[in-house]
């Protein structure tokens, strides 16, 4: 006897599915094609005290945009996310799909790099008011985000530098920046079939959630034609009782409709919970 596998269709790094807003943000379109006024959630850097090249304050602006983690309800809903190391980075940086910031989402922050070292703590000189938004700020220059890229290294001869970074806020002088995707749909399922055999007693409790429902939580990339790379495909947390197999077989012949960024198809990374009880 077989059993279908119900799974939670939420996530952080691509949506399953997201539900559209009801009208487009300050810095975001929920349509195509994007109107000329929205140019995405800009993310930029300026050097204090120093002349520093472009190229590299262009290269970090996209490392602090893609280690930044920005508020996510469900985000704390998807165990062993600690543990994703490599995932696809899409052409621009991309939001959480379960949250848009508003025109109120702004802030100057200032930090100091240091040559072979962890930044110093990052000080905000300019918060949002919003206290859950101003907390996530310091993520991009610490821990950053499961599988985000490195911070690139300093310039030669540098030992540290003091950094200005701006959220939301239009460049200023001598500043270069990284814009999230002014556009995004998160990858959404056509068909996807997981059949189990049912778990026995003695392979619990790990990969139960409470209440004795078995949950796995598996990473996997999803191409711009919809398919998945089976080599992507990563077991994070749970799948006992060869639930992780199951998972496996039901991706290797499941069609996806591809994430989309500026209106264009993209490949992404998704990470997705399974349960069944």
């Amino acid at each position: 006897m077989t059993r279908r596998l119900l799974f939670a269709a939420a996530c952080l790094l691509a949506g399953l599915p997201a539900a559209a807003p009801a009208q487009d943000a300050p810095f975001a379109s929920a349509s195509c094609p994007v109107p000329a006024g929205v140019l995405g959630y800009p993310v930029w850097v300026r050097a204090e005290g120093a002349e520093v090249d472009s190229a590299y304050l262009h290269a970090l602006a996209g490392a602090l945009a893609r280690r930044w983690e920005p508020p996510s309800p469900r985000r704390g809903t998807f165990p062993g996310l600690e543990r994703l190391r490599n995932r696809l980075q899409p052409p621009e940086p991309r939001m959480p799909d379960d949250w848009t910031p508003q025109a109120r989402h702004t802030a100057r922050v200032q930090a100091t790099l240091v040559a072979g070292g962890r930044p110093g703590d990052p000080r905000i000189v300019q918060g949002s008011g919003d206290r859950g938004f101003d907390r996530t700020l310091s993520t991009a220059f610490h821990d950053g985000a499961p599988g985000a890229p490195d911070l690139p290294r300093l310039p030669a001869g540098l030992d540290s530098l003091r950094v200005t970074v701006g959220f939301g806020i239009p460049p200023e002088a001598g500043a270069q920046t990284a814009r999230f995707a002014a556009q995004q749909e998160g990858v959404r399922v056509i068909t996807l079939d997981v059949r189990t055999n049912p778990v026995s007693r003695r392979d619990g409790p790990v990969g139960m959630a409470p209440g004795g429902s078995e949950v796995a939580v598996i990473k996997y990339d999803v191409d711009e034609n919809g398919r998945v790379d089976p080599g992507s495909i990563e077991l994070l947390q749970g799948g006992r009782g060869g639930l992780a197999g199951a998972i496996r077989n039901g991706l290797a012949t499941a069609r996806f409709q591809p994430a989309v960024s500026n209106c264009r198809p993209i490949p992404l990374t998704v990470v997705q919970r399974f349960g069944r009880r």
